[in-house]
């Protein structure tokens, strides 16, 4: 039984908002610990991408304050009340506007990333006018909303084109920074030799493709309840947190990189080859540490094995010359051939 007043289909307005009201909380405590843990283990990250990070948890915080003011409004003050439960209240600022704010940002972040990986400023650009002008989009429907739109269930209508261009946008941009990563992968993987560095590629590319296709989906989700069904809340509930899925897509990616760089130090494998004047050999040292001589044959050879690799995943190995009688009497070795192992440092 409903109370006099409320209509028989209050809940296609009442449960998306909170739904989405208690997934943006979620959200928000799995980004406080990606933020704290980024705090630990990368505090010598440079002062750019630590604003980055800090920024986007500040107005993920300033966020989730407005909404929990959003939530205590309609659902606690304001019970029963159908002119609070359709009073859009903060949530103009809230969602469309942070949200927008949130999602260019970090798609302009992956662009950048890209344009390291790449070398392409056809595609830092492009990527980038598509984050911005989704971005924008998105700004721009939360004033129209707040100026033309009286209830939540009119947003469909008067800002049906500003948010078209968001959500497509958004979708497009993602999918495009997927396509690239995966291109990019493909590209790397043929022309890397070792194999502990294709992993590190591999485990990238799958963190950067998921993120970008769980955010591509929940924005092609929300433009289709938005198109779909008319005159009610369901596409709040996507909205509502689309931002938080963007900030933490992108700490997971970076905090991500410490477990590359423990597994590197753990599982590194040296492939070294040497040619002698008198003899050649070929030595396929395990992860050991510390100091390892290897006789062959003929002469041994000394791989030095860093104890921890650096962390942008590159290591030497240094071939001590064996000693000719001819040329070095002395049988002092000089230093021999260098092999500079192919490295990976996307960040």
């Amino acid at each position: 039984m409903y109370a006099p007043g409320v209509p028989e289909n209050v809940v296609v307005f009442t449960a998306p908002q909170l739904f989405g009201f208690l997934f943006n909380w979620g959200l928000f405590g799995v980004l406080s610990a990606q933020t704290y843990y980024y705090s630990v283990h990368f505090p010598a990250d440079k002062r750019r991408l630590k604003s980055l990070v800090y920024g986007l948890c500040f107005l993920e915080t300033v966020q989730t304050c407005m909404i929990t003011q959003s939530a205590f409004a309609k659902f606690g003050k304001g019970w029963g009340d159908l002119d609070e439960l359709h009073n859009r209240g903060t949530m103009w600022f809230s969602v469309p506007f942070m949200s927008g704010l949130v999602s260019s940002t970090v798609q302009t972040f992956f662009a950048l990333r890209i344009f390291v990986l790449t070398g392409s400023r056809l595609l830092h650009i492009g990527i980038t006018s598509l984050a911005v002008m989704s971005g924008v989009a998105g700004i721009v429907g939360a004033f129209l909303s707040r100026s033309l739109a009286a209830t939540d269930s009119e947003i469909q209508t008067k800002t049906f084109s500003v948010t078209l261009v968001w959500h497509i946008g958004n979708s497009l941009c993602d999918l495009i920074i997927c396509g690239c990563m995966l291109a990019w992968y493909l590209h790397a993987r043929r022309r890397s030799f070792l194999r502990e560095t294709t992993d590190v590629v591999s485990q990238i590319l799958r963190l950067s493709v998921a993120s970008g296709l769980i955010t591509a989906a929940v924005s092609a989700i929300g433009l289709t309840l938005f198109l779909v069904y008319k005159h009610n809340n369901f596409y709040m509930c996507p909205a509502i947190i689309l931002g938080k899925l963007y900030s933490n897509c992108l700490l997971v990616l970076l905090n991500n990189r410490y477990r590359l760089t423990v597994n590197l130090r753990q599982t590194y494998v040296y492939d070294a080859e040497a040619d002698f004047k008198r003899e050649s050999g070929s030595v396929r040292l395990a992860h050991r540490d510390g100091t390892v001589s290897m006789p062959l044959t003929g002469p041994s050879i000394n791989l030095a094995v860093a104890r921890d690799p650096p962390a942008d995943a590159i290591s030497m190995v240094t071939l001590p010359k064996t000693p000719n009688p001819e040329t070095d009497p002395e049988g002092s070795a000089g230093t021999g051939d260098e092999y500079k192992m192919q490295s990976y440092n996307g960040y």
